[in-house]
């Protein structure tokens, strides 16, 4: 009877162990469970982050590239505005050089009028002086 209640009190042993490793294995499994679905939640989070980051990227070209077409557009107008202004700086100078030539012309005139005037006023005086 000894050895039956020896027996019986390994057994007894053996079963608690049981409930032991039994209870573990389930504390191990919830565990391993909650990391699953971690897991399976950082996955998503993860190909939600990538899928926003990818559209992100594109939005960022897209703009670059609008950006770049506009630089080109500001770019092109620019040259065209200095070319007209080089344009206009040579008309400019020309209309002065012509304007300075035409004064120069005009002193040029009114020197020979004065001088035409003195010389028919010195004529109208010698008339007059040759008819009395």
């Amino acid at each position: 009877m000894k050895r039956l209640n020896l027996v019986l009190s390994e057994l007894e042993q053996a079963t608690h162990e049981k409930s032991d490793i039994s209870s573990k294995l389930r504390y191990q499994e919830g565990l391993a469970d909650d990391l699953k679905r971690k897991l399976e939640e950082v996955s998503s989070i993860k190909n939600v982050v990538n899928r926003n980051l990818q559209e992100d990227l594109r939005y960022e070209r897209e703009l670059n590239e609008k950006l770049r077409t506009e630089l080109d557009r500001f770019q092109r107008e620019k040259e065209q505005m200095l070319f007209k202004l080089r344009d206009q700086e040579a008309t400019r100078e020309d209309i002065s050089r012509e304007t300075n030539q035409l004064n120069a012309n005009l002193l040029r005139k009114n020197d020979e009028l004065r001088r035409l005037e003195a010389e028919h006023e010195s004529n109208c005086h010698r008339l007059r002086d040759l008819n009395h």
